[in-house]
C-alpha cells in the first residue's frame, strides 16, 4: 500500500521501503494499491499492450531485442532462457520508455512500433 509514500515522517516512508524490499527478496513479487495512477491511464496502457501483442509475429520480430545494442525491444515468448535446464522464459519485453541516465549496457532509447498510433504516449503516460 503506497498510501504513505509521501508521508512527512521519514520513518513511515522507510518502513514502506522495507516492506517493498522484503517482498522483492523473500516473496518475489508484490501488488501495489493506492499508487495514484488514474484508472483511465492504466486502461489505455493495457489496451496499448494488447494492440501490440496482437500484431503479427513478423511485426513484433522487427523490434526484436537481439537486434538492439542496448537490450531494448521485443522478446518473443520462450525467446530467452536464463535457466539452461528450462525450455525458455515466459516473458515478453515491457516497453518501459525513456533512456536510463547512466552509461551502462542498457543506456539508450527504447524501440517503438511505428504503426500503432498512440501506443508510445499511452505507455509513457503510464
Amino acid at each position: 500500500d503506497l498510501q504513505n509514500m509521501h508521508d512527512a515522517d521519514m520513518m513511515v516512508r522507510r518502513a514502506l521501503a522495507d516492506e517493498i524490499r522484503d517482498a522483492c527478496i523473500n516473496v518475489g513479487f508484490f501488488y501495489v494499491k493506492h499508487h495514484g495512477i488514474p484508472e483511465e491511464t492504466i486502461s489505455r496502457a493495457l489496451a496499448a499492450g494488447k494492440r501490440f501483442f496482437a500484431l503479427p509475429d513478423h511485426a513484433k520480430a522487427a523490434l526484436d531485442i537481439h537486434k538492439s545494442s542496448n537490450f531494448k525491444g521485443y522478446t518473443a515468448l520462450l525467446g530467452e532462457n536464463t535457466d539452461p535446464e528450462n525450455r525458455g522464459d515466459l516473458h515478453e519485453e515491457d516497453p518501459s520508455g525513456a533512456a536510463r541516465s547512466d552509461d551502462g549496457a542498457m543506456t539508450g532509447e527504447n524501440v517503438w512500433p511505428e504503426n500503432l498510433p498512440g501506443f508510445r504516449q499511452d505507455v509513457l503516460d503510464y
